[in-house]
């Protein structure tokens, strides 16, 4: 932790390793000396602001008039009505892949703002009571706002200043 460089990476892969070398595969028995799985991600805070300007492309090309996504093939990594989902496969899901320039120019900003991420196969979700993959996890969350355009995460959504940056203020929701 007390070096001079890297010091977020460093601290992420001390809190991976830890965990890891318990992981299992399998169901936690208890909380104590977890077996469930890691996942951890070293944000740089400095290209946030890059990255939400090349969401906001994104976000305003693709959604409009309170389009629904559809996130069927989009990684959740929690498991109830409000659930965060991967970044990366919303914007995958959106433009069409990585045969899509759009897609290409949004992934080199995502780049530059996920440093370090790093997850098990699997992870244990305490809503779900068992093990999901995290096959396909690129390292960060976002929210997906809801058909219910007065729910209680759509309202408190709107108060976040990434809603207007991303440019979810010009999708309706």
């Amino acid at each position: 932790m007390f070096t001079e460089t890297n010091l977020a990476t460093n601290i992420a892969e001390a809190y991976y390793g830890y965990y890891e070398k318990s992981y299992t595969g399998v169901a936690p028995v208890s909380n104590e000396n977890w077996t469930g799985g890691v996942a951890t991600s070293v944000i740089k805070s400095a290209a946030l602001d890059n990255l939400a300007a090349a969401t906001k492309t994104i976000i305003s090309n693709y959604i409009q008039e309170k389009r629904e996504v559809d996130r069927s093939d989009i990684l959740a990594y929690d498991f109830n009505d409000d659930a965060n989902y991967d970044f990366e496969n919303l914007i995958r899901n959106l433009t069409g892949g990585v045969d899509n320039a759009d897609y290409r120019s949004w992934y080199t900003a995502f780049e530059a703002a996920v440093v370090y991420r790093k997850t098990t196969l699997k992870n244990y979700s305490g809503i779900i009571r068992r093990m999901f993959t995290m096959e396909g996890s690129e390292g960060l969350s976002t929210y997906i706002p809801t058909g219910e355009s007065n729910s209680t995460m759509n309202t408190f959504y709107r108060t976040l200043s990434w809603y207007t940056a991303a440019g979810w203020d010009g999708t309706g929701w």
